[in-house]
C-alpha cells in the first residue's frame, strides 16, 4: 500500500493518501514534475493499445476503456489515482497517480480551514492538480533475440532508476534526519528488490525468433 501521509506548505500541498494499489503493484508512481493540468491525465503508453483500469483511493471505478491517447477526467474522484495496465504477452502493470493541491487554493484552505479543508478539497478533486501524462511501459514475455530482450532490460532498468529517484525526493519532503534515513534505507532496499525481480524475468523470459 502507498504509505499514507501529507505534505502542507503555504504555496501548495502534495497529497500521497493510501490508495487501493497493492504492494505487488510494479509502479512506484506518478509524481509532481513537469506540465500539470487541473482536472485531466493523457496515458502515453508502449504498446498503445493495451486495457488500462483506473480507480481512486475509494476503490471507485473511473468508467471507461482506457488506452494509450486517451484524456482521463478525475473530477470527483479522491487521489491518489491506481492504474492497472494489462495485454495478452506482457507483464500487468501498475501505477498510482498523485495530485497536488493548486497554490492558491492550498495557500486559502491552510489559512481558512487548516488540513481539515485540505483534506476536503483532496476529497472532492476541487483545487487538485494532475500531472499532464501517465506514462506506462508494459514489460514483454517473449523478445526476438537474446541481444533483444537484453537490450530491453537494460534501458528499462536505468527508466526504473530515474523514476524512483524522483519519486525519493517526494518522500523525503519533511522528514528530520531520522526518518529521512530510514527512508532512504527502505528506498534502497525496494529498489534493489525491484530491480532484481526484473533481473530474474528477464532470465525467464522467451526467445523466439521471428
Amino acid at each position: 500500500m502507498v504509505r499514507a501521509c501529507v505534505w502542507t506548505g503555504i504555496i501548495l500541498a502534495i497529497y500521497a493518501i493510501t490508495s487501493g494499489c497493492t504492494s505487488s503493484d510494479s509502479g512506484a508512481g506518478v509524481y509532481p514534475s513537469g506540465q500539470w493540468e487541473s482536472k485531466s491525465s493523457t496515458i502515453v503508453a508502449e504498446p498503445s493499445d493495451l486495457d488500462c483500469r483506473l480507480r481512486d483511493s475509494k476503490d471507485t471505478d473511473i468508467p471507461g476503456k482506457w488506452r494509450s491517447g486517451e484524456t482521463i477526467g478525475f473530477y470527483g474522484y479522491t487521489p491518489p489515482i491506481c492504474v492497472t495496465c494489462e495485454k495478452v504477452g506482457y507483464y500487468p502493470y501498475s501505477t498510482v497517480v498523485h495530485a497536488q493541491m493548486s497554490g492558491r487554493a492550498g495557500a486559502a484552505s491552510l489559512l481558512l480551514g487548516g488540513v481539515t479543508a485540505l483534506a476536503q478539497h483532496s476529497a472532492t478533486g476541487v483545487g487538485l492538480l494532475y500531472p499532464t501524462e501517465i506514462h506506462v511501459r508494459l514489460e514483454p514475455k517473449q523478445f526476438p533475440s537474446v541481444a533483444a530482450r537484453d537490450r530491453w532490460y537494460e534501458e528499462r532498468i536505468d527508466e526504473v532508476r530515474r523514476e524512483r529517484r524522483q519519486t525519493l525526493q517526494f518522500e523525503l519532503a519533511g522528514c528530520n534526519q531520522t526518518e529521512c534515513e530510514e527512508i532512504e534505507a527502505d528506498f534502497e532496499a525496494r529498489l534493489g528488490a525491484e530491480i532484481r525481480a526484473m533481473h530474474a524475468r528477464r532470465l525467464s523470459a522467451k526467445v523466439v525468433p521471428e
